[in-house]
C-alpha cells in the first residue's frame, strides 16, 4: 500500500519520543520482577564524584530546571568526559527542546565513549525520527545490540520510522509490539499505533487508539492535536473518506 502524503501539514498525529521517566522503565510484563540494569564495564570505571553530579542533573530536569540539569552534566563530563550516560541524558534533554541536530551529536558522543551502553542506538533513532530522517533511525536500530533490539523503546522508534517510511507491514508488527510492552503510562504509544493502523486503512482500529490515549492518565502532551484528528478522522470515517496522517 503507498502512503498518501498529501495530508501530512493539514493532518498531523506527532509522536515526539516522550522522555519521562517511563520512557526508561523495563516493560509490564517484567515489572513485577527484580530486573537489573544494564551496566556497561566503562560504566564500572566512572569515578564516584561524577556520578553524584549526574544523579543532581537528573533530579533537577525532574523539577524543570534545565539550567541547573545542564551544569551539573557538564561537570559531570569535566570529571569524566567519556561518561556514556551523561551524553545520553543530554540527548534525552535535548529532544524535549526540540534540539534533535544536538541529540544526534550527544547520542553519537555516547556510543563513541562506550559502545555498549544500552539505549544509545534507540536515543539516536529517537532524534533522527525526529528530524524526519527515517532510514538512518531505521540504521541506528539496525546496529543495536540484542538486548536492546528487544526492548520496547526500540520497537517503538523503529515503529516510527518504519511509518514514515510508508512500510505498512513493519508499521504494523513494531506498534502491535510496543503497544503490547511499553508501560501503561506511556501514552505515547498509543500515537505510534494509531499512525499505523491509518497507513493501513484500519480507521476504526486507529481512532480506538486515540480514544485510549485521550483517556489515559498519564501526561497527554498531544492532547490538542489528537481531539482535531480524531474528529477529522471519525467524520471522514462516515463519508467514507478518511485520509492517511503520517507520523513525526
Amino acid at each position: 500500500m503507498r502512503r498518501d502524503r498529501t495530508l501530512n501539514t493539514a493532518l498531523l498525529l506527532t509522536a515526539l519520543l516522550a522522555l519521562s521517566a517511563s520512557w526508561s522503565r523495563p516493560p509490564r510484563a517484567q515489572q513485577s520482577l527484580r530486573v537489573q540494569p544494564t551496566v556497561s564495564v566503562a560504566s564500572l570505571c566512572i569515578p564516584q564524584k561524577a556520578w553524584t553530579h549526574f544523579e543532581k542533573a537528573k533530579t533537577a530536569a525532574k523539577r524543570n530546571r534545565p539550567a541547573e540539569a545542564e551544569r551539573e552534566s557538564a561537570k559531570a563530563l569535566e570529571i569524566a568526559p567519556r561518561f556514556a550516560e551523561v551524553y545520553l541524558f543530554r540527548a534525552t534533554q535535548q529532544m524535549r527542546g526540540h534540539d534533535f541536530k544536538a541529540a544526534v551529536a550527544s547520542a553519537e558522543a555516547a556510543r563513541k565513549a562506550d559502545p555498549g551502553a544500552m539505549l544509545a542506538n534507540v536515543v539516536l533513532a529517537g532524534a533522527y525520527n525526529g528530524m524526519q530522517r527515517y532510514v538512518e533511525a531505521r540504521a541506528a536500530l539496525n546496529t543495536a545490540r540484542q538486548a536492546e533490539a528487544d526492548t520496547w523503546q526500540a520497537k517503538y522508534e523503529q515503529a516510527r520510522a518504519e511509518i514514515g517510511l510508508g512500510h505498512v507491514d513493519e508499521a504494523l508488527r513494531l506498534s502491535a509490539e510496543a503497544v503490547y510492552s511499553a508501560p501503561e503510562e506511556f501514552a505515547d504509544v498509543r500515537l505510534v499505533r494509531g499512525n499505523a493502523l491509518l497507513i493501513a486503512g484500519r480507521w476504526g482500529e486507529a481512532a480506538a487508539q486515540m480514544h485510549l490515549y485521550l483517556k489515559s492518565t498519564a501526561p497527554q502532551s498531544h492532547r490538542a492535536e489528537v481531539e482535531q484528528v480524531l474528529a477529522q478522522t471519525e467524520a471522514r470515517m462516515q463519508r467514507g473518506q478518511v485520509e492517511t496522517i503520517a507520523s513525526r
